[in-house]
């Protein structure tokens, strides 16, 4: 029974996620897959990271707007703390029914919310889906924050040389070989070389900064 539901989640799960790059599409169609197969009322989905605790995605959606589901995603958060089990019971004060908190491997955590606690043999089986679940998740999330970070060395570069084109007077920097890394426009002006023909290339004579 248990390798039975295991290997059918995991089969739907994984057909749900391929080719996904963004974690929106990708959750919307593998949760209510989650929720069928654990017969479930809602479920939802916690991304952990330095930055806090953010719910990334509902199903239904309209649980979402409940104040009520809010508390839900704290407590468990808040219980992740205190276990190192895959798979838990959170208590969630007014919140009806029986609520399971599942680890995402790298990620975060899914919360699923039943009219009674899930069978034994279901929350063996939860733990390899939860870990095909979790992985795309995990490079979605590293593809997005490299290109935030090179997103942000662009702007840097872009502010660096507008500073760089406003001085009056010549100015560049090199690297450790003496080749010319950056050049201003009043450099380029003053070499008689446009900056593209500059970049990368040892002068032969070091310009001096004309007094």
């Amino acid at each position: 029974m248990r390798d039975a539901v295991s290997q059918q989640a995991l089969l739907e799960i994984a057909r749900s996620l391929g080719g996904e790059s963004d974690p929106q599409p990708l959750l919307r169609r593998a949760l209510p897959l989650l929720v069928r197969r654990t017969a479930s009322s809602a479920c939802g989905v916690i991304a952990l990271d330095d930055d806090g605790a953010t719910t990334v995605q509902v199903t239904p959606r309209v649980v979402e707007r409940r104040p009520v589901w809010a508390e839900l995603m704290a407590r468990a958060v808040e219980s992740a703390q205190g276990t190192d089990r895959a798979v838990w019971q959170v208590a969630a004060g007014d919140v009806q029914g029986v609520h399971h908190t599942c680890r995402l491997p790298g990620y975060g955590l899914v919360v699923l919310s039943r009219p009674s606690a899930l069978d034994p043999r279901l929350v063996t089986a939860l733990v390899p889906v939860m870990e095909v679940l979790a992985r795309p998740l995990v490079i979605t999330r590293e593809q997005r924050r490299r290109e935030l970070a090179e997103h942000g060395l662009v702007d840097l570069g872009d502010r660096q040389q507008g500073l760089l084109d406003a001085l009056p007077f010549p100015t560049w920097m090199t690297d450790r070989a003496g080749r010319f890394v950056e050049v201003n426009l009043a450099c380029a002006g003053w070499i008689g070389r446009n900056r593209a023909a500059i970049a990368g290339h040892l002068p032969p004579e070091a310009p001096r900064t004309p007094r």
